[in-house]
């Protein structure tokens, strides 16, 4: 008998959120699918959580494998998979109800490749989920490989909505005649998945409605070394400026955002990190931010003009290689946030 939807769900010591995770699957108004979980050798109860699942449900399977990673495990489940259509949902999140009856509706009605959706993002505070902020697209259907570029380098800069794998439903045809698996990446696998994603699809359907519930775990930047974001912030650039330029789109405005982005990236995470992560590393990061010649390259190709205070003092920071100013102007906008906050 055929399945209309795989349901893939990557599992690592989630055990406090994997069953608001499951459950949220199951209790969906489209009732026609299977869940995969792949237990990625967690160390906590997770696995006999998937266990206890599947000895409930004759719809979910579990897969237990030792630890690889995020890339690895999505594509396990993706080989695993049965259904018509593959969507992946992210252990540590939830699901509205209706995301798999709209999305189905809409991939099946404009005969896509792919459908993409909006998502609500929460936050934790004391215990309790508060809603932080909402990623929209615009209702829409793209017939043509040019066009859904055009569309990916619009939306690149719209928080995730086009570089998250947890928004967007596929054909499972259509991923597997493209071998459209996961890089094994140890960071920043769904980027880059997106973007050979995006290289692929000849027809994209969008829906303006958010239906994926996505949480902010609290601590910023958690596990990440200074020099591990910047490698991070780099590498999605570089990735991201190869795509754009056989795209054909590196010279239109979004392309060359590509650049101001990057440059922002670094400069807001190096002010956290000068102020608030590592305080007493400062010297040593700043050093290697001005003495970097890819991190001076990006810098004075930094063009926004729009560009605040920060971002101007910031780069000629770098310019000058002065560490000493990165960390007072890192100094002045942390302080002037927390006054915000205080408010």
């Amino acid at each position: 008998m055929s399945i209309a939807v795989s349901v893939l769900v990557p599992v690592y010591n989630v055990e406090n959120t994997l069953r608001r995770c499951v459950e949220s699957i199951l209790n969906q108004t489209f009732k026609d699918f299977e869940i995969i979980l792949v237990n990625d050798g967690s160390t906590d109860n997770s696995g006999s959580i998937c266990d206890e699942y599947a000895q409930s449900y004759s719809n979910i399977r579990v897969i237990h494998k030792k630890n690889e990673g995020l890339g690895p495990t999505r594509n396990i489940g993706i080989k695993e998979a049965k259904g018509d259509f593959i969507y992946h949902c992210d252990s540590d999140d939830w699901l509205k109800e209706d995301l798999l009856e709209k999305a189905y509706a809409k991939i099946t009605a404009t005969n896509s490749d792919v459908v993409v959706f909006g998502y609500d993002i929460f936050t934790e505070r004391n215990g309790d989920i508060i809603p932080f902020s909402s990623v929209f697209v615009e209702d829409n259907t793209y017939t043509d490989k040019n066009a859904v570029r055009k569309f990916f380098a619009e939306q690149y800069f719209n928080s995730f909505v086009v570089l998250s794998a947890c928004n967007r439903m596929y054909r499972r045809a259509f991923v597997i005649e493209n071998s459209l698996y996961f890089p094994e990446l140890r960071r920043s696998q769904d980027v880059a998945y997106s973007l050979l994603l995006f290289n692929s699809i000849e027809r994209l359907a969008t829906i303006k409605e958010t239906y994926y519930c996505y949480i902010i775990e609290p601590g910023v930047y958690k596990g990440r070394s200074f020099d591990e974001m910047i490698e991070i912030y780099s590498m999605v650039y570089d990735w991201s400026k190869d795509y754009f330029t056989r795209w054909g789109l590196i010279e239109t405005s979004a392309g060359k955002k590509l650049i101001d982005n990057v440059c922002e990236q670094i400069a807001n995470y190096s002010a956290y990190a000068f102020t608030v992560k590592y305080q007493k590393e400062w010297k040593k990061n700043a050093k290697k931010l001005v003495t970097d010649e890819k991190i001076r390259n990006y810098f004075s190709s930094y063009s926004n003009e729009k560009k605040s205070r920060f971002m101007s003092i910031f780069s000629i920071g770098i310019k000058i290689k002065s560490p000493i100013l990165l960390l007072w102007i890192s100094k002045m906008v942390r302080r002037k946030i927390k006054e915000q906050n205080q408010k």
